[in-house]
């Protein structure tokens, strides 16, 4: 049978790409969740708590109240945390953890 190519804007897509992308988006996602949950613990509403959440990583700057000046420090930490990872990219904070990047490489004698 005929297999047609993945195309974006007449370009193909190849397969280490569309990997890379989905794992960015689902290191996003798992941020929101991982960071919602505490939220939902300590009591606040489930949908509010997660458009703070959603809106620190997206760096949109909305909120439905739960930020405020009365929020438990440990709360605002995460959300500064979100807003931290949204603002840099998630590829920049992985660049700067990943040893290759900032480790220089053993020079070998010849």
């Amino acid at each position: 049978g005929a297999v047609d190519e993945l195309r974006l804007g007449g370009r193909r897509l190849e397969s280490d790409a569309i990997v890379h992308n989905l794992m960015l988006f689902l290191l996003f996602l798992l941020t929101v969740v991982l960071s919602w949950i505490p939220f939902v613990v300590v009591g606040y509403p489930p949908v509010d708590a997660l458009f703070e959440v959603v809106s620190a990583t997206a760096t949109v700057g909305l909120s439905t109240g739960v930020a405020s000046h009365a929020l438990d420090p440990a709360l605002k930490g995460i959300l500064c945390v979100d807003m931290l990872l949204g603002r840099l990219e998630f590829i920049a904070l992985l660049l700067l953890v990943y040893p290759s990047t900032w480790i220089g490489k053993k020079r070998t004698t010849a």
